[in-house]
């Protein structure tokens, strides 16, 4: 009984510590993308993605191809 209790009271200090610190920690923070620019937006996002029918999801990621004479190993994994 009394492990119970303690762990229900470190759980409840945990709870609080956390609710208390979220907003001080989000205090001044922004987001900074640019969504015109698919190199500047937020990733993983639907925003890459295209109509797929063959793809069980109905969609697949279409990212830019990188430059294979500047990064030839991109372009090998790709």
């Amino acid at each position: 009984m009394r492990q119970t209790a303690l762990v229900s009271r470190l759980a409840l200090a945990v709870e609080c510590t956390a609710a208390l610190a979220s907003p001080a920690l989000a205090k001044g923070v922004e987001p900074r993308f640019d969504l015109d620019d698919p190199a500047g937006a937020p990733f993983p996002s639907d925003r890459y993605t295209v109509p797929e029918a063959d793809h069980l999801t109905g969609l697949r990621v279409n990212l830019p191809k990188p430059d294979c004479s500047t990064r030839p190993t991109d372009c090998e994994n790709v």
